[in-house]
């Protein structure tokens, strides 16, 4: 039998997330344990491939969105499938989504979007620089590259 630990903070897992949240709190002088069953860093934070992309500020509804979704329902081998016994349960969040994504309401996200995540990177080249990690941060572009000139047409947004 492994001895009992007492925490200040118990922090449920050991992704970025977590480990992040743990340093903070440690900073401010609690005393934290951190549980995760699969390890640092070993689910969702793994999926991820370490990038920190603070550039990708396009919301997923966008103008156009609403013929785009109702090609791919009509398509049966797309990824996008509704639960249509469901249907009266989130069509109002549907309506919304595809009204978020007229061009008039999709600048102001992106504006607050890219406010957001540019306060973020400097958090995080600030954590970083906390645990001694800064020269595993590495400052390069975000590439998106199309196959035909009308994916790139359809991308525009």
């Amino acid at each position: 039998m492994s001895a009992t630990r007492t925490a200040s903070v118990a922090v449920v897992g050991a992704g970025i997330v977590g480990l992040s949240c743990a340093h903070a709190l440690m900073q401010r002088g609690y005393d934290c344990t951190v549980v995760d069953a699969r390890g640092p860093g070993e689910a969702t934070s793994f999926g991820n491939a370490g990038s920190i992309s603070v550039g990708n500020v396009l919301p997923q509804s966008t103008p156009g969105i609403l013929r785009k979704g109702l090609r791919m329902l009509a398509d049966p081998l797309s990824p996008l499938k509704l639960d249509w016994p469901r249907w009266p349960h989130y069509a109002r969040w549907l309506v919304d989504f595809v009204r978020n994504g007229r061009a008039e309401a999709v600048a102001p996200i992106i504006d607050a979007l890219h406010a957001l995540n540019a306060a973020a990177r400097d958090a995080w080249i600030d954590l970083a620089a906390d645990i001694g990690a800064d020269d595993l941060l590495a400052h390069t572009g975000y590439l998106h590259v199309y196959s035909e000139d009308a994916s790139f047409a359809a991308g525009a947004w």
